[in-house]
């Protein structure tokens, strides 16, 4: 997947050992603005892709996320499927992106530095 994680997923993988000075990586930050109405960058972190994090969860931690795709046959073939992770049975999502962000939440909210 090379959709990049949100700026959540990027908090969290930093706080959970991401390397963070690697130029493979985009970064990401929050922007607001000040009393003056000025725009201002909060905290900047490395923005990998859902691949990139699916690999250093395997590498680092030896956890693999797996998402399966659903097909209802009781409703129209092309319209009646959804996806589901291997971390999140209960949870049925639209998209593989949908569940992969969700699953690479689940781990890095429960996993141990």
């Amino acid at each position: 997947m090379v959709q990049e994680v949100k700026y959540e997923i990027a908090k969290l993988l930093a706080e959970k050992g991401f390397p963070q000075n690697n130029i493979d990586y985009e970064t990401i930050s929050t922007i607001g603005k000040d009393e003056n109405d000025d725009f201002i960058f909060g905290n900047t972190y490395s923005c990998p892709t859902i691949a990139q994090v699916i690999m250093w969860l395997y590498e680092k931690h030896k956890i693999w996320i797996e998402v399966i795709k659903i097909i209802d046959h009781a409703s129209d073939v092309n319209d009646g499927h959804t996806f589901k992770s291997n971390y999140t049975f209960n949870k049925e999502f639209s998209s593989p992106t949908e569940a992969y962000l969700e699953a690479i939440t689940h781990v890095l909210t429960n996993l141990n530095k």
